[in-house]
């Protein structure tokens, strides 16, 4: 057996002895791990070169004994790092991902290349014994890269942990490893680096010997200074230097004889600057240090005091400071320590969180919404000042209150409903009527959660956000759309209405002219009188029928003058007291001097009149009390009716109350409707209260309903009043006949029958009448001879040419040509395409004319014409 191979026999048995008696002296910590595993990888590789330079050795045994020598000088750069990291307190790095792809991966793939040839290529015969040589190969590169980076690293590593400022046996085993680890890692690399660069033969014997130096190095820290060593006071000293707070040791007299590397590091001070100090001269000047130096060398113990330390810069340093002393067996004090707690990050984090919490306090004070808390008994415990702009309360007026009581009644069962929701764990969000502190109702719109601590739920949190504008715009919003709806259905039925107020008034005049001319005729004594004044009775009944459908059509031209409107309601209280019946009692609170309305008085009449039947028809069964009013009526600022624009008046109302069976909302909600009726069919058609909706809607006013079921109805009727000083007094019509003068008159109508009874009326006052079925043929006619005629009348209404672009027409031809324009209906009074000329002699007239009216307007036509 050579010199080398007894070598490395020995330095594997030494190294293989030293590794299990670490393994058994401290294998939990990771500093007795790595060394032993170090230790272990020297073992293998001495083992391994052991047999390398045996003399009986052969170049077949040269790989197998290489692959098992590869392991230890393959795994041992990495495990001698990681030795070090555990020695200098770096344990950390073994819980992270990336160490195992280095330490253990890399390796792993360096090995495996070892195996296939692609790091030592050959094996040569030296004086020695054998040895092998290592290739031109990126493998081999990578390799020598990997144990120089190892190497340079724990050298680096354990060189500044030695240089550091430790204390007993630590700061002696600190120097010892790094020397050991320097000895031994220096040759290796060279050698390596020699093989593998410059293809020179290696010095075997220098790894082994050195690498014996590390092992006899480790056994010298662990006999002579305690190194693996887990005694108590090895134990205190490392708890000491590893607090994470700064230790300060006084003597009795206040002076510092020991400081951990904590507490110079927070004062940024060596230990020889320390030691040997006063305590005082460590305290900041900004505070009481006298009185401080005080409490700390002669107070009694305390714990967790804030004061400041001064720096070595001179700056405050905030520390939670803790004291007790140390007493003898004799109970003598000793010594004095001092444990320092850095404030500066959770005085940065106290501020930040003060920051943080005026920011949200500022947010939730000024956000436009109400925030609220309330405990799981329904009672705030927070409410922000938002609350003043709502409901005008303090915040202070209620914290401790039932929120309940906040809250609508109307709507305080569905509130509270919602609220148990909530503790149940579930979000909820509404709306709902709140009473402000006023008592005016207010809409809000709330959402709500559970407010939770430790998962468990603890009350409620939520918001209160005023939607009391939107609600009203919602609500004006629907009714408007509603006044449409029946705006648009009156219309169409106005329009189907007057279309049969049109052929009804060119059936109603033929009847009337000629029961007009028959009465001319027959004497006052004749026994036919009394029937023919029948007939004209019942076409000037039909007539006002008419007018009413008219008005309904809004069609019909009301004559709109201040009217007293006592005389009206006189008149209606005298008619109604002849129709109804016993049971039913009248009362009256009509208020003298009421003023005037701007009105109809035939609709006005015919208004209170439809109301008073239809009060009637709901008291027929049972009997009870009408009751009319009639009052002077101005709304108050903050009155809103609907229809009504605001600050408006005065109105003069008309009020018609029963007692009768009353409505229910959804009755109310079509009372107005056209054809619509509770009662039975034939007895009612529908369309009182729809006309006289129209009707005052025509005058510029409103009509409201109140009722309830069981508890009657009232109609209240607001019209414009006006001033008495604006009254007309009209003077009686004439009822003499004037007659003509045989002037020539073109008489234009499509309806044959009023054509007849026309021209039977004018040719009796004395006039030559031509006819015209229609407007072409009337044209013609007047193109004929234009002067030949003295006066037009015409329909108004006819198919092909109208009335009004027929008059327009002969206007172009005779400005001065009089025309009276009669129609039973026409939704336009400027319908034709051509400009009408609005000249005094340009008469509208209505169907069915008397005819002393029909005489008194031809001739006033003709007359004002001559006089122009």
């Amino acid at each position: 057996m050579t010199f080398l191979s007894s070598l490395h026999i020995l330095s594997m048995a030494f190294g293989l002895v030293l590794a299990v008696h670490v393994t058994g002296k401290d294998f939990r910590s990771w500093t007795g791990r790595w060394c032993s595993i170090l230790i272990v990888c020297f073992s293998i590789w001495n083992g391994g070169m052991a047999f390398k330079h045996h003399p009986l050795s052969t170049a077949e045994l040269q790989p197998i004994l290489s692959s098992v020598n590869a392991i230890g000088w393959i795994f041992a750069p990495g495990a001698g790092l990681c030795f070090v990291l555990a020695f200098t307190g770096r344990e950390w790095i073994f819980r992270t991902k990336w160490f195992w792809a280095i330490f253990v991966a890399l390796p792993g793939m360096l090995l495996y290349q070892q195996f296939t040839g692609n790091i030592v290529v050959r094996h040569e015969l030296q004086p020695f014994g054998w040895y092998g040589v290592f290739g031109d190969t990126l493998w081999a590169y990578l390799f020598l890269l990997y144990e120089m980076v190892c190497i340079a690293s724990l050298l680096v590593i354990s060189c500044q942990y030695a240089k550091r400022p430790h204390s007993g046996p630590r700061k002696t085993q600190a120097r010892i490893v790094f020397i050991s680890l320097l000895l031994s890692a220096i040759p290796i690399t060279i050698n390596t680096t020699l093989s593998i660069v410059f293809g020179a033969t290696s010095v075997p014997e220098l790894e082994s010997i050195f690498m014996l130096i590390f092992c006899c190095g480790i056994v010298y820290a662990m006999s002579r200074y305690r190194f693996l060593d887990l005694t108590p006071s090895l134990a205190a000293e490392s708890i000491v230097s590893n607090m994470p707070s700064g230790l300060m040791l006084l003597d009795q007299d206040g002076v510092l004889a020991i400081a951990n590397e904590q507490a110079m590091d927070m004062l940024g001070m060596r230990q020889g600057e320390m030691v040997g100090r006063h305590i005082s001269q460590f305290l900041h000047e900004d505070q009481m240090v006298e009185g401080l130096r005080n409490d700390i060398v002669h107070g009694s113990n305390f714990r967790n005091r804030e004061i400041n330390l001064r720096t070595r810069g001179g700056d405050s340093l905030p520390v939670s400071m803790s004291r007790s002393v140390i007493k003898d067996d004799n109970g003598d004090v000793t010594g004095i320590v001092c444990l320092a707690t850095d404030l500066t990050y959770a005085k940065e984090k106290e501020m930040l969180l003060r920051e943080s919490e005026e920011k949200y306090r500022d947010l939730v004070e000024n956000i436009n919404e109400v925030v609220y808390s309330l405990d799981e008994k329904g009672s705030l415990t927070y409410i922000n000042p938002r609350i003043r702009t709502l409901m005008g309360y303090h915040p202070e007026e209620l914290l401790g209150r039932d929120f309940n009581r906040l809250v609508h009644p109307a709507d305080l069962e569905e509130v509270a409903k919602r609220f148990r929701d909530v503790l149940a764990g579930y979000a909820w969000s509404h709306e709902f009527r709140v009473l402000d502190k006023t008592g005016e109702v207010r809409w809000v719109y709330s959402s709500n959660r559970p407010a939770r601590k430790n998962d468990v739920i603890m009350g409620v949190q939520g918001t209160l956000m005023d939607v009391t504008g939107r609600r009203k715009s919602e609500e004006e919003k629907l009714r408007l759309e509603t006044d449409l709806r029946r705006s648009q259905k009156m219309e169409a039925v106005g329009t189907l209405a007057g279309g049969i107020a049109h052929n009804f008034n060119n059936i109603l005049y033929p009847i009337m002219g000629y029961a007009e001319m028959a009465l001319e005729d027959v004497p006052e004594d004749s026994p036919v009188r009394e029937e023919l004044e029948g007939i004209l009775t019942a076409t000037h009944r039909a007539k006002e029928l008419v007018k009413q459908i008219l008005a309904f059509s809004h069609v019909a031209k009301e004559s709109l003058h201040p009217q007293d409107p006592r005389p009206i309601m006189d008149d209606v209280i005298t008619f109604i007291k002849g129709v109804l019946p016993s049971t039913i009692r009248i009362e009256t609170h009509l208020e003298d001097n009421a003023g005037f309305v701007i009105g109809d008085r035939a609709q006005l009449h015919q208004m209170v009149l439809n109301l008073c039947t239809n009060a009637y028809q709901a008291m027929a069964s049972r009997g009870g009390v009408l009751e009319l009013r009639l009052e002077r009526f101005q709304p108050s600022p903050r009155e809103v009716i609907p229809g009504l624009p605001p600050d408006s008046g005065p109105y003069m109302r008309f009020s018609v109350i029963d007692t009768g069976e009353g409505m229910p909302q959804e009755v109310m909600d079509r009372i107005f409707d056209p054809y619509f009726t509770t009662k039975p069919v034939g007895e009612g058609t529908g369309m009182g209260l729809a006309v006289t909706h129209a009707m005052v809607e025509k005058h510029g006013g409103v009509i409201q309903v109140f009722s309830q079921p069981g508890k009657g109805a009232r109609f209240d009727i607001l019209l414009p009043a006006a001033p008495a000083s604006r009254q007309e007094v009209k003077a009686p019509e004439s009822h003499e006949k004037v007659l003509g003068n045989g002037e020539r008159i073109l008489l234009v109508d499509d309806e044959s029958a009023v054509r007849k009874v026309t021209r039977r009326a004018l040719e009796r006052l004395g006039y030559d009448v031509m006819e015209a079925p229609d407007g072409l043929t009337a044209w013609g006619v007047f193109q004929q001879d234009p002067n030949g005629v003295d006066l037009i009348l015409t329909d108004l209404t006819m198919p092909g040419l109208t009335g009004e672009v027929l008059a327009q027409r002969i206007r172009k031809e005779r400005q001065d040509m009089p025309i009276i324009l009669i129609s039973g209906y026409s939704e336009s009074d400027g319908d034709g395409g051509e400009d009408a000329d609005q000249s005094s002699s340009w008469v509208r007239m209505m169907k069915p004319l008397e005819q002393n009216q029909l005489a008194r307007i031809v001739r006033q036509s003709l007359d004002r014409t001559r006089s122009v």
